[in-house]
């Protein structure tokens, strides 16, 4: 395998025609199934320089006037696309309970659930960690944005800020859904109903590399004053 100067895999993207490929049914997974994130191969395949690039490099990168967008890293897409994907599920499985809260009255008791006290206040909570992790996420990004925008360079601060909204904000998403799917009861587990599928998805994220727990302590890392590891930043 070729390496760089810095001792990491050389890796390009290469751009090819869909029929060059030989594509590998593995996505067999618990959730996020939609999303086909299959694997393919390719045998004897020449790809012109042209067609090949690699990512995240400032050599490589489109001219600054060009597009803001392209002064995003692959880092900083994947991770506030993947948060946005937790929080949009952890929106739905919140807004179905809420509904579901108000039209069942649990076996064996006299009241609907929208009447519990217990519950009142831990639907104010979930809805408080939602709006809260998605707040901090579209204040970093619209800030970054507006900074790149005007010409200037993605600072460091910026950067951390990023996978901290990110990652915190996949976390909080899930503890949103398992609010949502713990207090729905019953009714959550059966596939006629919005719950388990979230649920599954949910899950999912967070098992994904932009919900590494780990990425909190190279946001530490910064905040100590202290070099952060860059690999995810």
């Amino acid at each position: 395998m070729r390496m760089t100067a810095e001792g990491t895999p050389y890796e390009r993207t290469m751009i090819f025609p869909r029929s060059s490929i030989s594509m590998v049914d593995r996505w067999q997974v618990m959730g996020l199934r939609g999303t086909g994130s299959d694997t393919y191969s390719v045998t004897d395949l020449f790809v012109p320089e042209a067609f090949a690039v690699r990512r995240d490099r400032d050599d490589e990168r489109r001219p600054h006037g060009e597009s803001t967008l392209y002064q995003f890293t692959t880092t900083h897409l994947y991770a506030s696309g993947f948060a946005g994907v937790a929080l949009g599920i952890a929106r739905g499985m919140l807004d179905a309970f809420v509904e579901l809260a108000g039209e069942k009255t649990p076996t064996s008791t006299s009241r609907m659930l929208r009447d519990s006290p217990v519950l009142q206040s831990g639907l104010a909570w979930a809805e408080g960690k939602w709006r809260a992790a998605r707040a901090g996420l579209v204040s970093v990004l619209t800030e970054t944005y507006k900074h790149v925008s005007a010409g200037g360079t993605m600072t460091t601060d910026q950067k951390v800020a990023i996978r901290l909204a990110s990652t915190f904000a996949i976390h909080q998403a899930k503890e949103v859904a398992d609010f949502a799917w713990t207090e729905a009861g019953a009714t959550a587990i059966f596939l006629t109903q919005p719950f388990e599928r979230r649920f599954r998805d949910i899950h999912a994220v967070t098992q994904q590399v932009q919900g590494r727990r780990n990425h909190f302590e190279t946001v530490g890392q910064h905040l100590m004053g202290l070099a952060p590891n860059p690999r995810f930043l």
